[in-house]
Formats: C-alpha cells, structure tokens, sequence
C-alpha cells in the first residue's frame, strides 16, 4: 500500500519544483547566493583566473576554490535567474489562458 503514496508523493513534488512559484524560489534562492558570496567580497578572487592570489594572506588553492565559487554565482545570477523569471511568468500566462478554455470548454 505504500507504494502509491510513493508515486502520489513524487508527484507532487514534481508539480511543485515544476511551476512559476517553483521558478521564482529558485531565482531568488540564485540571487541570495549571489548575494552571500558578494558580500563576502569573493569577488577578488576570480584573480585566479590570470594566475594571482588575491592577497598573500590566502593560498592560491583557496583562491581558486572562492574564484569558481563566486564565478559560477554570478553566471548563474546574470544567466540562469532571468530564464527562470522569464519561464515564471510565460508558465502562470500558459497556466491562466489553459485554464480559461476548461473553464469555457466545461461551461458551454
């Protein structure tokens, strides 16, 4: 008998990880991340990048570690987040128009 509830339970997780609501946590939850790494002034260590620590105080193994992890934020707030907003609110528009015609469907 469990296993329906297991599918039941899968399912619902998939409708909520797949929805505008679902799209804009994840945009925000980019952007905290971002924000966090930000504020944490890891952005001197993309440094890296041309082959320099970011003071002399860090390894250059560390500045690599918060270089990437600051670089793959930032990607991901300038690229990934957008998409998500924008996919958000084609998805509720989708949702709405689709709900529309049941509505006019189920009434006629």
């Amino acid at each position: 008998m469990t296993t329906p509830r297991r599918n039941e339970r899968g399912k619902l997780r998939l409708e909520k990880l797949f929805s505008p609501k679902g799209f804009l946590l994840r945009a925000a939850l980019i952007g905290l991340c971002f924000l966090i790494v930000h504020a944490a002034g890891w952005r001197e260590h993309t440094t890296f990048l041309t082959g320099t620590p970011a003071d002399a105080a860090t390894s250059m193994n560390q500045t690599i570690l918060f270089g990437v992890v600051y670089l793959v934020a930032y990607f991901s707030f300038v690229i990934v987040a957008p998409i998500l907003v924008f996919a958000a609110g084609i998805f509720a528009l989708a949702n709405l128009i689709f709900a529309k015609q049941a509505q006019q469907a189920t009434g006629s």
